[in-house]
């Protein structure tokens, strides 16, 4: 603390700053005192917890690209012969070995590689966004020291020091 903020606490008033130089006036009670601090000491630890997630979250978005891209190098050819040749292999079960040029046979094959090409996309997108997001959890653990768990213990705090 500056020496003119701990005298205007020592007397018990503080002249806050408005916009445009202005100043007003306070008398500083106790009580206001203790509220202000417990809500300033509130706050710095919620915008620890918020840090806490926002290292989390940038590592699910940063596998959430890895994975698309993935998926576009590796994933979507391999997943449109895969559901391709099992919607043949289907059709080809249904309608007889040769297949004909009739439109039926031809929607199964072309939904099967929708299928198959939607769950390659699933499979890379979901499993590196979540290896993304542990990477991310494990750099705040590694961090901060601790998990987001915190949160309740500033709640706590902050209801104890307002009763």
């Amino acid at each position: 603390m500056t020496g003119t903020t701990l005298a205007a606490l020592q007397n018990k008033t503080v002249f806050l700053q408005l916009c445009k130089g202005k100043s007003i006036k306070y008398s500083l009670k106790k009580r206001h005192y203790e509220l202000a601090r417990n809500l300033h000491n509130t706050r710095q630890e919620s915008e620890t917890v918020n840090m806490k997630k926002e290292m989390s979250n940038k590592g699910l978005y940063i596998g959430t690209g890895a994975g698309m891209v993935l998926f576009a190098i590796s994933g979507l050819l391999p997943g449109s012969f895969i559901g391709g040749s099992i919607g043949v292999s289907i059709a080809a079960n249904i309608f007889g070995a040769p297949l004909g040029t009739s439109l039926l046979p031809k929607l199964i094959v072309a939904i099967s590689m929708l299928l198959g090409v939607l769950t390659a996309g699933v499979i890379f997108i979901i499993g590196t966004s979540s290896l993304g997001w542990l990477i991310g959890h494990i750099i705040e653990v590694a961090r901060y020291g601790g998990t987001v768990e915190n949160k309740t213990v500033v709640d706590r705090k902050w209801n104890d020091s307002v009763s």
